[in-house]
């Protein structure tokens, strides 16, 4: 399924219909994409905010020029569902291919990495090549986005492929656990990541942010995430931190992974 856009030029110079409104030329925004992460309500700007899809956005320089865009099939990725017999005998099981085929589009309902290109992408890193090589192939972007495409076409970012934990052969996208846990009455915020492990290749690991004077334990966050049916059982983290600080984050609002490892389970 390829998937494409135009941005008009006018939508930035169109007046609002009314206060809390979207302009005409807001409400016919085909697409608009968060890249890096899934959208946060709270985070977005009034122009995204009114959409009720938000989807996919691409930049381009003149209204008449065309960007692609594309939801591959997981074989980026897929490889790394294994047996578990094989988990410890790979050395990176999340490793990349190399080359993904841009012809190797998903069918509705199903995941994928998000490619795109047109003539507003950018061309490369400065001073990076490693960082070029994995980003960059025959003219498209590799923007590392994990999608779910529905039957009208439409995106729904799920997560990063960076992100992304092999846990038993089996794949994980923490979002989808963060989001399970932040639905927690008691939980502020959640992060999970995936820690190695001998047996399992990596674990499913969660830092639970919980309010102040809140009681709660691994127990009960275990539970939680039990009794929640849109959460198969082998995305549920094993392995808990429960704290009151908040998560730290980037200028940007990327959450440290790596702070958050180091600080509770080093």
């Amino acid at each position: 399924m390829a998937l494409h856009a135009r941005r008009s030029n006018r939508c930035a110079e169109s007046g609002s219909d009314g206060p809390g409104t979207p302009s005409t030329a807001v409400r016919q925004v085909p697409l608009a994409l968060p890249v890096h992460s899934p959208l946060v309500p709270d985070e977005q700007p009034e122009l995204v905010r009114p959409l009720e899809r938000v989807v996919a956005h691409l930049i381009e320089p003149l209204e008449d020029e065309r960007g692609e865009m594309r939801v591959l099939r997981e074989p980026a990725f897929e490889e790394q569902s294994v047996p578990l017999e094989e988990v410890n005998e790979r050395a990176d099981p999340v490793s990349l291919a190399e080359d993904p085929d841009p012809e190797a589009t998903v069918d509705a309902g199903e995941r994928g990495e998000i490619i795109a290109r047109g003539p507003g992408m950018s061309d490369g890193y400065i001073d990076n090549p490693d960082a070029d090589e994995k980003t960059y192939f025959d003219g498209w972007l590799r923007t590392r986005d994990v999608a779910r495409v529905d039957e009208e076409g439409y995106l729904y970012i799920v997560d990063r492929v960076d992100n992304m934990i092999v846990s038993g052969g089996e794949n994980v996208y923490p979002a989808e656990v963060e989001r399970v846990l932040g639905n927690h009455p008691d939980v502020e915020e959640a992060c999970v990541f995936g820690r190695d492990d001998d047996q399992w290749g990596e674990v499913v690991t969660a830092v639970v942010v919980v309010a102040e004077g809140a009681d709660v334990s691994d127990e009960d966050l275990d539970q939680y995430c039990l009794q929640h049916d849109g959460l198969a059982d082998f995305k549920r983290p094993r392995e808990y931190a429960i704290t009151h600080d908040a998560l730290p984050r980037t200028d940007t609002g990327t959450i440290m992974r790596e702070q958050l490892v180091e600080k509770h389970f080093s």
